[in-house]
């Protein structure tokens, strides 16, 4: 109803890939949103006998593209995105809680990306693992990374292993078990799906670079002309695929 019309206050567009949904317990939800201006809003959903509303803003730092989620063993959410330091962009986490009725947001890390030089907003992705035990970050025309994740106390730990691609419009993606990572991207004049196997910890020869499957390739042209490849894993188990 008109009393509980979701639209934030400050007047921004959801930034691409934005939004997440957070269960704290059968009666209050929340709905976590990235803003375009680098601003983060969380709604607070209470349902009783009428469903309240409650916005709470995250104003520590602006953040910079996508936003994932990793449950807390001690209670609340770690959040994970990335925002531009002084002179470097960083992967960073911040924890939310359920206090009463009220969303609390507190401190967590943050790390260094390997960023080449300035990227765009929608350049960036970060993915967390099903159990939360790895967060990949793709940037478009860069890099693949990965990191362990420590949900007890929200750390990263880089795995010394970049995978190098000179590509754009990058998407991610874990299988339900969380062994296999999906990468889909845009590359000279194709678009794939790589395959990487998280059950050896990423173990490679780094200097040879970290050894992927294509799993899907085909010609930037006809049915696939002018696309990009989006990957979302679904409620039912399966990774969706839409261009």
């Amino acid at each position: 109803n008109s009393n509980h019309e979701v639209v934030d206050e400050l007047n921004q567009n959801i930034a691409y890939r934005g939004t997440i949904a957070l269960r704290f317990d059968d009666t209050h939800y929340a709905v976590v949103s990235l803003c375009d201006n680098g601003f983060l809003i969380s709604r607070l959903l209470e349902f009783g006998q009428d469903l309240n509303i409650t916005t709470f803003e995250y104003n520590e730092s602006l953040l910079y593209s996508s936003l994932s989620a990793v449950p807390c063993p001690t209670g609340g959410y770690w959040l994970i995105s990335t925002r531009q330091g002084d002179t470097d962009l960083k992967i960073v986490s911040f924890k939310l809680t359920l206090d009463g009725t009220s969303l609390v947001y507190g401190n967590g890390s943050e790390m260094n990306l390997n960023s080449r030089r300035e990227v765009e907003r929608k350049a960036i992705v970060t993915k967390a693992s099903p159990e939360g035990k790895y967060i990949a970050c793709a940037i478009a025309n860069q890099s693949l990374q990965i990191f362990y994740f420590n949900a007890t106390h929200g750390y990263f730990e880089e795995i010394d292993c970049n995978v190098i691609f000179d590509a754009k419009a990058p998407s991610l993606a874990f299988s339900p078990s969380g062994n296999f990572l999906y990468l889909a991207y845009n590359e000279s004049g194709f678009i794939k799906i790589m395959q990487y196997d998280m059950r050896n910890d990423f173990l490679c020869n780094c200097d040879n670079g970290f050894h992927g499957n294509i799993v899907f390739s085909r010609p930037n042209e006809g049915n696939y002309l002018r696309c990009d490849l989006a990957l979302q894993e679904g409620p039912d188990g399966k990774i969706y695929i839409s261009k």
